[in-house]
């Protein structure tokens, strides 16, 4: 999963990037450089989870990975709709 969670996180940040450079809007900014923390972040804790030993450790040590994953998942979610609802706002006006 490394290479579409990065894949995903470089397409982001171009677009934030391309939509900063139009609007020089500070949120998106700000929601852009957060996506780039978290997509590093989700890398991280993939590149952890397999140096501990992946899926052999035992299940309460695979529920906290799993927890760490879906957390920064959804974080990168609201980050991904909170850029699509300031391009909208923003654009409409």
């Amino acid at each position: 999963m490394r290479v579409p969670i990065a894949g995903f996180g470089a397409l982001y940040g171009i677009v934030g990037l391309l939509i900063y450079l139009n609007w020089l809007d500070r949120v998106i900014a700000g929601l852009t450089g957060a996506a780039i923390v978290v997509t590093a972040a989700r890398i991280v804790l993939i590149n952890r989870y397999h140096r501990a030993g992946g899926a052999l450790q035992e299940i309460a040590v695979l529920r906290r990975w799993e927890l760490g994953y879906e957390l920064l998942t959804y974080l990168f979610a609201v980050l991904l709709a909170g850029l699509n609802v300031r391009g909208l706002t923003a654009h409409a006006r």
